[in-house]
């Protein structure tokens, strides 16, 4: 309630030493053409869950790039890692993966 009588307060002073109460733009209104391919992209996003289908491609795809592809930049690091230490005398980095952290009995 008393927030309420604050905002009718503020709105009266505001009023009284503007007369009116306008919202002030700094922008102003420039010449904007919409271009129809940004605007039909942005409705195709809005209503892709409707678009989207689960078949082989797709799942090619998601086993593609979201397994192979990192697995294989993991081994091209592990590789890397390897070379470097051995390039350097120092010893192999025990790490998830590698060949050197294989069942070391």
């Amino acid at each position: 309630m008393l927030a309420l009588l604050r905002r009718e307060a503020f709105k009266k002073a505001a009023t009284s030493a503007c007369g009116t109460l306008t919202q002030k733009r700094n922008v102003g209104n420039l010449p904007v053409k919409s271009n129809k391919y940004i605007e039909e992209f942005g409705a195709r996003r809005e209503t892709i869950e409707k678009e989207f289908e689960w078949d082989g491609p797709t799942l090619r795809r998601i086993a593609v790039w979201g397994l192979l592809v990192p697995y294989g930049v993991y081994q091209m690091m592990l590789f890397e890692f390897d070379k470097t230490d051995a390039f350097g005398g120092k010893p192999k980095r025990d790490m998830w993966g590698s060949p050197s952290a294989k069942h070391q009995s």
